[in-house]
């Protein structure tokens, strides 16, 4: 086991400073604040991967020319139903947010409504654009591509992004239903983070170059990542490419560059952002009925042994983030202190109010949490 101190903060006061660094390097102020909203969303709902520790690399991305604080996003109309956007290598969740949000005016129009994106960047967790959907009363779909980091089924190659999936659905009075997913049996970022003690990781989640199996956090960031069920992840992760990547004229495959690696000159990562509006289908009234109905009997089903109850997608997080709500949101000291540190190279006041854990440590497991494998 190894043990790590834990920073307490108030989510809202994080968002402040992640949207004063980014206005800092030039990032408009409303744009800012999606990008805060959706990273710091990250941590609330225990994705920390895909939180606040990224905020000193998309910095540094804009320093590079990687990506652009002031993109021009263009939303171009192709059809009643249908738009294509460019996101002139913004950072991605502002061009997902902006894509989501077409899309939902779509369906508002047609009943369904489909953005395709091009010249974005990874976007973060993609359940956030996902559930954007649902506060308009439709259902949302988002499949992205990524730089390549997954062996296809049957090869030693990697050609696949860990190729994220999310789908949420309005629960009225029970949960939201929210599916986040990465297509390889561990999103990339989960890696990042344990890569920094060089954590190790049990089988089966990635192998080295020369093809033996990964025990490190290090040897998997240096190696191939492996795609969940074989091969039937690896076919997930195809499709989404093919639909993200080929379909919206974005990068596809090993093509898609990452914000990672030095020298690269843009991601040209692609997204499909779907909003189908649930009224186009049925009465509200009746699809609250059937979803309750639905939901219900899926938590009175027998839970397996080994288990207290069916779990459905976006339950496990929904509660950690009504206790990091309620709490106070959870840093690692690891992220805690890059974070002081960009603050010091920015020039700009950083988030005084904070307290460690009350055992001032939080036990972590010595391997990923398996509740994580799949999680984006």
């Amino acid at each position: 086991m190894r043990m790590q101190a834990m920073v307490i903060i108030e989510s809202d006061r994080l968002k402040e400073f992640v949207s004063s660094a980014l206005e800092r390097v030039g990032v408009p102020a409303e744009d800012a604040a999606i990008v805060s909203d959706c990273l710091v969303d990250a941590d609330v709902r225990g994705i920390p991967s895909h939180g606040v520790s990224r905020l000193p690399a998309y910095i540094d991305t804009f320093r590079r020319g990687f990506n652009r604080p002031k993109p021009i996003i263009e939303v171009h109309r192709t059809g009643q139903a249908t738009a294509v956007v460019d996101g002139d290598d913004g950072i991605g969740s502002l061009v997902a947010v902006r894509g989501m949000r077409e899309a939902i005016t779509l369906a508002s129009e047609c009943g369904i409504g489909m953005v395709a994106v091009r010249r974005s960047c990874p976007f973060g967790h993609a359940g956030y654009f996902a559930s954007l959907a649902t506060a308009s009363g439709c259902i949302g779909i988002v499949l992205s591509n990524a730089p390549a980091a997954v062996a296809p089924f049957g090869g030693c190659q990697p050609m696949l992004g860990t190729n994220p999936i999310a789908v949420a659905a309005p629960g009225g009075e029970r949960p939201d239903f929210l599916l986040d997913m990465s297509t390889s049996v561990i999103a990339r970022g989960w890696l990042r983070l344990a890569a920094r003690n060089n954590e190790p990781i049990p089988e089966g989640l990635a192998v080295t170059a020369d093809g033996a199996p990964a025990r490190t956090a290090r040897d998997a960031m240096e190696g191939i990542l492996l795609p969940f069920g074989q091969h039937k992840g690896s076919g997930i992760a195809m499709m989404i490419d093919l639909v993200a990547g080929v379909l919206t004229g974005a990068a596809f495959g090993e093509s898609v560059q990452s914000m990672y690696v030095p020298g690269e000159t843009h991601a040209d990562v692609g997204h499909a952002l779907i909003a189908i509006r649930v009224s186009a289908f049925l009465d509200p009234s009746e699809y609250q009925r059937r979803y309750t109905d639905w939901y219900d009997r899926l938590k009175a089903s027998t839970p397996a042994r080994g288990h207290d109850a069916v779990m459905i997608p976006g339950e496990s997080s929904a509660a950690i983030a009504l206790k990091h709500r309620r709490e106070g949101l959870r840093i690692d000291s690891e992220t805690w202190q890059s974070l002081q540190q960009l603050a010091v190279n920015l020039d700009i006041p950083f988030v005084t109010e904070k307290r460690l854990c009350s055992s001032d440590v939080l036990e972590l497991n010595s391997t990923i949490p398996p509740e994580q494998y799949n999680s984006h």
